[in-house]
């Protein structure tokens, strides 16, 4: 498991963020009777038959009346989808019987627990798996039904929550599902600073957080490791801003510096072609100015790429017809726009 998906991990090693998962992410009303005071993360490592071990889960103890109830929650770092996860879970649900027994050396007269399978996947695309193993299984005989296994587990979609939902909820787990979904620098560094300010008062989870963040978004940055410096989370919002208008002032910098260069050079190039001081003196500035324009056009669409990604048609066009007033004044709508249509003052419409 790499770093980043170390860090992801970390998160769900705190009590805190377990029960903000159940209560505003497991829509069942038996959560409510939960003894969150008796949460205990217990051991998530468990040896199949062919010696592999398992370190990618997450398993907690929790009272639910009078009976203890385990939460396995099983982080999904694929970036396919699994079809046939339900069959997984099984496997991992009978390893996780198997420990139970073995350690603490269950009896006829005791009865296995009753267990959460928690599916929480991180892709951008939805699940579009079969959650319950019947699914997965060719119809049996009336005289067969009763011999397949049955077992369903819980998927948490975190990409699939929209951001008005996640907003409602307001806590640190709905601010971490946030901050997965592919926005905006400029975004990024306002929900940074939300999730700061959620978890501010608890200084180990606000470290873990501050880890995540860093594996995330330094990639992001033009230089990777500017978040070294930074003490907590706020300081690394305050970091992503600022990054934001470096970009936006760098873009107009390089932008007139290489359209001068470039309108010199094709205005000496016509100016001779043409071998009169008037065609000399029209080619420097006609060369100059779209030499201007083309450069930062250029830098212009860099920039948009980094916040946004793959540019659609559309923009590509814009950028073609634009001049040189026209690209300042995208400029500093970047500085606040949320989506590509902001920048251009349209409608979102637009395909």
């Amino acid at each position: 498991m790499g770093q980043h998906d170390a860090s992801y991990k970390a998160i769900f090693t705190h009590a805190q963020i377990i029960q903000q998962l159940l209560e505003s992410f497991v829509n069942q009303d038996w959560v409510a009777e939960l003894d969150f005071s008796t949460l205990e993360k217990t051991n998530a490592s468990f040896v199949s038959d062919d010696c592999r071990e398992r370190f990618d889960d997450v398993i907690w103890k929790v009272r639910w009346k009078n009976q203890d109830l385990y939460i396995y929650l099983l982080l999904e770092f694929q970036s396919t989808r699994d079809y046939f996860m339900a069959v997984r879970m099984m496997t991992y649900l009978g390893l996780l019987y198997q420990d139970l027994i073995a350690s603490q050396k269950l009896t006829a007269q005791h009865k296995l627990p009753p267990v959460l399978p928690i599916v929480l996947h991180r892709g951008q695309q939805p699940w579009r798996c079969p959650l319950d193993i019947a699914e997965l299984i060719a119809k049996p005989s009336a005289a067969l039904a009763r011999y397949s296994p049955t077992l369903c587990y819980y998927l948490i979609d975190e990409c699939q929550y929209p951001v008005a939902v996640l907003n409602d909820i307001d806590n640190a787990v709905a601010m971490l599902f946030q901050l997965e979904k592919d926005d905006a620098i400029l975004t990024k560094a306002k929900q940074v600073m939300r999730l700061f300010l959620l978890v501010k008062h608890a200084p180990e989870l606000e470290r873990v957080f501050r880890h995540w963040v860093n594996f995330t978004l330094s990639t992001r940055l033009e230089d990777p490791h500017a978040f070294r410096a930074a003490q907590n989370l706020e300081e690394m919002a305050i970091m992503l801003e600022e990054c934001v208008d470096s970009w936006v002032k760098q873009w107009k910098h390089e932008g007139l510096e290489a359209g001068r260069q470039e309108g010199r050079q094709e205005g000496r190039q016509e100016g001779r072609q043409e071998g009169r001081q008037e065609g000399r003196q029209e080619g420097r500035q006609e060369g100059r100015q779209e030499g201007v324009v083309e450069g930062e056009s250029l830098l212009f669409k860099r920039l948009l790429a980094k916040r946004f990604g793959v540019l659609p048609e559309w923009v590509q066009k814009k950028l073609q017809q634009a001049n040189s007033d026209t690209l300042e004044q995208w400029a500093d709508n970047l500085l606040d726009a949320k989506s590509l249509e902001a920048v251009f003052h349209i409608a979102d419409s637009i395909n």
